[in-house]
C-alpha cells in the first residue's frame, strides 16, 4: 500500500487539545500486526494536526494496524465522551471513544 497522509482533528466544543510528545513534536505513532512502532512528526493548524508520507503496514488483505495522537481534556472541559477524526487518504474515520471524566 503507498505511503498516505494522515490528518487527525479535534471535536467541536474546545473539549480537546493536542498534546506534543517527544519534546515539542506532535506525532502520530503507527503500530503494526508485527509489532512495530514508527513515529511520524506532524504539523499542528488550528485544531488539525497533518502527518505525511505515513506508511500504514497493511501489507495485504485483511491486515490491521493501529494509529494514535496524544491529546489531553481542557481544564473547562465538560465530562462526557467525544472523538477525534482521523482522515486518511481522503476517507474520515473516528477515533477510540475518549472519555472525559471529573473529579
Amino acid at each position: 500500500m503507498p505511503k498516505q497522509n494522515v490528518s487527525a482533528a479535534l471535536p467541536p466544543g474546545n473539549v480537546l487539545q493536542f498534546e506534543s510528545e517527544a519534546g515539542t513534536v506532535y506525532q502520530l505513532t503507527v503500530f503494526d500486526a508485527a509489532g512495530r512502532e514508527v513515529h511520524y512528526p506532524g504539523i499542528l493548524s488550528g485544531n488539525s494536526l497533518t502527518f505525511q508520507g505515513v506508511d500504514l503496514a497493511l501489507p495485504g488483505l485483511g491486515a490491521t494496524s493501529t494509529m494514535w495522537v496524544a491529546a489531553t481534556a481542557r481544564s473547562d472541559a465538560p465530562a462526557g465522551n467525544v472523538s477525534l477524526v482521523f482522515n486518511i487518504g481522503g476517507s474520515a474515520s473516528n477515533s477510540s471513544v475518549i472519555s472525559v471524566t471529573r473529579p
